[in-house]
Formats: structure tokens, sequence, C-alpha cells
């Protein structure tokens, strides 16, 4: 259900209306009438705002899967609670957490894009090197080179 902005007008101003016969034989100032007023006029503003923005859940009930999508809340509800719909790059590197060896966790860390993305393609998806040299778009050799300057960096950090 929608906010019907003259509708709830009409209504907000006949119980006002009402209200202010009330307060007048209460025996209140015009002043306080008027604060009381302004003070309901302003809650009356905040609930139009609110329903104006927002959307109901409300989903028709049809045989089609893809009915609840329709509604643009709905599916932005749904997208936010999907875990990992699209992983992003951070995601990609999963196996980092994974690691137990703070020495090497930290150096692989502070190697580029390029390099974790070897390490993934090679060590945890399997390629081989000229696989993974297709992939990112680079020679055989270079995979192999940097794969080389990988190990050396690792066993540094394993030594020391």
């Amino acid at each position: 259900m929608g906010w019907n902005n003259g509708e709830k007008k009409r209504e907000f101003i006949k119980r006002e209306l009402e209200m202010l016969v009330i307060c007048e034989k209460q025996g209140m100032s015009k002043e306080k009438i008027e604060k009381l007023f302004a003070e309901d006029y302003k809650a009356f503003k905040k609930d139009r705002c609110f329903y104006q923005h927002i959307q109901p859940l409300e989903v028709p009930i049809d045989d089609d899967d893809e009915a609840e999508l329709r509604n643009p809340l709905f599916q932005k509800f749904f997208d936010e609670m999907t875990f990992l719909s699209e992983p992003d790059q951070e995601q990609k590197f999963w196996w980092m957490d994974e690691i137990e060896n703070e020495q090497i966790y930290r150096a692989i860390c502070r190697m580029s894009l390029r390099r974790k993305m070897l390490i993934q393609l090679i060590v945890y998806e399997g390629y081989d090197q000229k696989t993974a040299a297709e992939i990112l778009g680079i020679s055989q050799p270079a995979v192999h080179k940097n794969m080389q300057q990988i190990f050396e960096e690792l066993k540094k950090e394993i030594i020391v």
C-alpha cells in the first residue's frame, strides 16, 4: 500500500482541527497549540518521507519462480544476503586465509596481484605453466621466471 499524500494530508488536517477544538476547550494557549501542531506536522512529514521512500516486500504469488525478483527492494535484499554471488578481487585469494606461517603469509601479501594469481592458478587450481600463461596473457617463460622468484622470496622468509 502506497502513500496517498492528498488523502493523508486531509486526514491529518481533520485530526488537527478536532484536536484544536479539544485544546481550546481545555484552555490551552495559542502558543502551546501552535507548538503542538508544529510537532504533529513534523511527525506527519517524517511519516510521509518514510512511506514514500520504501517499497513493500509483498510479491505477487504466481507459478513463475522469478516473481519475487521483480520487486526491486526484494532484489536488493536478496543480493545483499546472497553469499559471494560474484566474488571480488579480494575473495579470489581465499587460500591466503589458510596460511598458518605468519612470515609466509606476510610475504604473499606483499606480492603483486599477478604473482598471487600465479600461485592460485598453479598451486590451488592445478594449471600447468603454459595454461596459466594463456590465462594471464603472458609468455610461458615469464610464468616460469615469476614462479622461481616466488619460491626464492618464500625460501628467504622461511630461512629468516
